[in-house]
């Protein structure tokens, strides 16, 4: 898979509990999407604040990210879409097969949290999605390590939480996907809200239009029972999403201040990629003072006004490839 060339791709998917007239997207069962938008889903997901506690952690932040985009191209492969030749759907490698099952147990995972991302913005349109594990460390939160959930959603202009599970593997599993469902049950409120969503989501491989091994989703969106109650405000999560992103921008553009080929906007930062590529991550001003350090000071009022002014996605991290 090359994700740096522009191309359009799609996945198939399932669905079952999930309300479809509120995310019409749904419907479909399929999601559209181009490299850029799974690239940003590679940036934006898995970047925990914790790692960047000390000045040796972030310079191994840049490494991850260069990792992660590796494993993401060598675990899939592309092929023309049966259905329309103008889009490619995304197919497990030949190349894992010289893998043993733990590295391949490695690959199945990340691809369903990179998924989970896209599937989270594109189709229910929670853009700020964390990691509760890293929550739990940073904010003390009590919660039974079996069976918690992977991440915690939320939506700026509606105000509402959101709960996911991620799973990855190379074949569908009934089991899996309710083990999943059980664990999205186990949160009943956030902040004293019950959770909009509770997503679900199973990434697996499948025969479909001849095409051995094509990826595809099962999502369900299941109902509340009984669980624990989470306080995790909004500004705990934007700054769990944005802070790792300004500590990067900033270890990145230090290093690189004496290059004046690289980007000298303080609020991005440019590195180099195998192949000859680069990436390019910006942050607006606005935001990146508000979460550029854990003592910046957070304003909701000033960043929901500013989120209300564009008609983008409320995302404000900016990727460029090269």
């Amino acid at each position: 898979m090359d994700l740096f060339t522009k191309k359009k791709y799609v996945i198939y998917f399932d669905y079952e509990s999930c309300d479809d007239v509120k995310y019409r997207d749904l419907r479909p069962k399929k999601l559209t999407f181009c490299t850029d938008d799974l690239l940003h889903a590679i940036v934006t997901c898995g970047m925990p604040i914790y790692y960047c506690r000390t000045r040796s952690a972030v310079i191994r932040r840049k490494d991850e990210l260069v990792y992660k985009i590796a494993a993401i191209q060598f675990a899939l492969d592309e092929q023309p879409d049966p259905k329309d030749s103008s889009r490619n759907v995304l197919v497990l490698s030949d190349r894992l097969r010289y893998l043993d099952p733990s590295e391949k147990g490695i690959l199945s995972y990340y691809i369903g949290m990179f998924f989970t991302k896209l599937i989270s913005k594109k189709i229910f349109h929670v853009q700020y999605l964390v990691h509760l594990s890293i929550a739990q460390m940073i904010y003390s939160i009590i919660l039974e390590e079996k069976g918690r959930p992977d991440l915690i959603g939320y939506n700026l202009r509606s105000g509402d939480y959101s709960v996911f599970e991620a799973k990855g593997r190379a074949r569908y599993s009934e089991k899996t996907l309710d083990d999943a469902c059980g664990q999205v049950q186990m949160v009943k409120y956030i902040c004293g809200d019950k959770p909009s969503l509770r997503v679900a989501n199973l990434m697996y491989f499948r025969k479909k239009d001849k095409i051995k091994k094509v990826l595809q989703s099962s999502i369900k969106d299941p109902e509340g029972t009984d669980g624990i109650s989470i306080d995790f405000p909004p500004e705990k999560i934007l700054r769990q999403y944005y802070q790792p992103i300004c500590e990067l921008i900033d270890e990145i553009r230090d290093a690189a201040a004496s290059d004046n080929s690289l980007s000298q906007n303080p609020y991005s930062a440019r590195f180099l990629l195998p192949g000859q590529h680069s990436v390019t991550i910006t942050l607006p001003s606005v935001i990146y003072n508000m979460f550029s350090n854990e003592f910046s000071q957070f304003n909701m009022e000033e960043m929901k006004e500013y989120v209300m002014g564009r008609e983008e996605d409320d995302d404000l991290v900016q990727i460029e490839f090269e």
